[in-house]
């Protein structure tokens, strides 16, 4: 500040009080999100209850936001009849129709999918705003990276660390 030039410095009195992180953020960061679709690997992934777990959580972290969290295996009436039983068409409709509903998209990519995929595809077609999530040592698909659609990209190694951080992303949406 001397070098700029600036001689006199005056601070509003009860300034630390007035600018508490938590009150400055309560009136500027305002998140527009209501609803958050989590996608992830439910098809031949050998990891589906571990992951099952953290896309809970993840949807726990958007109820504290009160957004509505809509998450395939919960929440798709269709994946919960046997597989052989299931309406492909009925799934796809609904994929697409909850996607084109919701305001962000979070997407954990930590094991390929084809579905996934498609549901970034439909994220991007639909200009919602992705959330990438991944445990540390994924292999992920550039394809997937590069979607410009992808505003954050969470790279994780606990549960509690990736629904910690997701907080922070959600308080910018």
């Amino acid at each position: 500040m001397i070098e700029s030039g600036i001689q006199n410095v005056y601070l509003l009195e009860n300034a630390h009080i007035e600018f508490d992180r938590d009150r400055v953020y309560a009136q500027t960061l305002r998140p527009s999100v209501k609803s958050a679709y989590i996608a992830g690997a439910y098809t031949n992934n050998q990891g589906l209850d571990d992951d099952k777990v953290v896309h809970e959580s993840l949807g726990r972290v958007c109820e504290e936001f009160d957004y509505e969290s809509i998450i395939p295996f919960r929440d798709n009436p269709e994946n919960k009849k046997p597989r052989e039983e299931r309406d492909t068409r009925a799934i796809y409709e609904w994929t697409e129709d909850q996607i084109k509903r919701c305001d962000v998209l979070i997407a954990d990519v930590s094991n390929p999918s084809l579905g996934a995929g498609g549901e970034l595809a439909l994220a991007r077609m639909f200009e919602k705003p992705i959330v990438l999530v991944s445990k540390k040592d994924s292999v992920i698909s550039n394809f997937a990276l590069g979607n410009p659609a992808i505003v954050y990209h969470i790279k994780y190694e606990t549960t509690e660390e990736v629904c910690r951080m997701l907080k922070n992303v959600l308080k910018q949406l």
